[in-house]
């Protein structure tokens, strides 16, 4: 039989033919993934990470508490082209799309999580927010449906209608979602050296912590002594011993 199949070139599938099939069950499983969130309605938290490996874009994943395991479990919801524009904004909405097709519950987002850089924290301030206006808005259509349910019930029965009293304002479920950043870089920043490599800048600093200590205004040894030992608490000893080194590694 396996000889018959390599001899005979048409029961070769051809690299198209298996990312097709690769596409379309990525469809699939999404689509059952959507399927399955929209019905449990669980509480998630949310990770997106931007990077340019030679092409710009937004890795995105959730962890989405599972009832009958009770834990949470991860689900990899993207990994989206930027289109080379990694701004802030460009990156919550893929994270927002992201978010929308996996039928995730905009009020049940927990938190987001993103690494220290300006853009990314931005990022997920961004998603946060927009989750909690999806959920007041929701909160709003909830609110409207139930009173015109009421209504119908009212005109179905021939009760007489209620008098007309202006509906009070829908209070706004608070904002409780929470941003959360890794430490990410600073591993980075380990595994490649950089300690060592700054050692310089380091040699540097201390320079100028002394300068500022010692040299500037005459000397505020005593200031920063105040601050150390009075308003902090700190022993005495414990300033002398610092002090000194600094002005050891200073001299190194």
């Amino acid at each position: 039989g396996s000889e018959m199949c390599i001899r005979d070139r048409s029961y070769i599938i051809s690299p198209t033919s298996i990312r097709n099939a690769i596409h379309r069950l990525d469809v699939i499983d999404k689509a059952d993934l959507k399927a399955k969130n929209l019905v449990d309605k669980a509480p998630w938290a949310f990770a997106a990470d931007g990077g340019n490996k030679g092409v710009a874009v937004n890795v995105i994943a959730a962890s989405v508490w599972d009832f009958s395991l009770g834990k949470p479990l991860i689900q990899p919801l993207a990994c989206s082209n930027l289109n080379a524009d990694q701004s802030a904004r460009n990156c919550a909405a893929t994270v927002i799309e992201a978010v929308k097709c996996a039928g995730l519950s905009p009020a049940l987002c927990l938190q987001g999580e993103s690494d220290g850089a300006m853009a990314a924290k931005n990022e997920v301030a961004l998603v946060i927010s927009e989750m909690h206006s999806l959920a007041c808005a929701q909160a709003d259509a909830a609110a409207a449906a139930a009173r015109g349910a009421r209504a119908a019930a009212a005109d179905a029965t021939g009760a007489q209608p209620a008098p007309q009293v202006q509906p009070a304002p829908p209070r706004k479920p608070p904002l409780l979602s929470t941003a959360e950043t890794c430490a990410i870089h600073a591993k980075a920043l380990e595994e490649r050296k950089f300690i060592s490599e700054a050692f310089p800048l380091l040699v540097d600093a201390l320079r100028l912590l002394w300068d500022i200590i010692k040299n500037t205004e005459g000397g505020r040894v005593e200031f920063y002594r105040r601050i150390w030992v009075h308003e902090c608490g700190l022993p005495e000893q414990c300033y002398q011993k610092a002090l000194a080194q600094v002005r050891f590694l200073r001299l190194v």
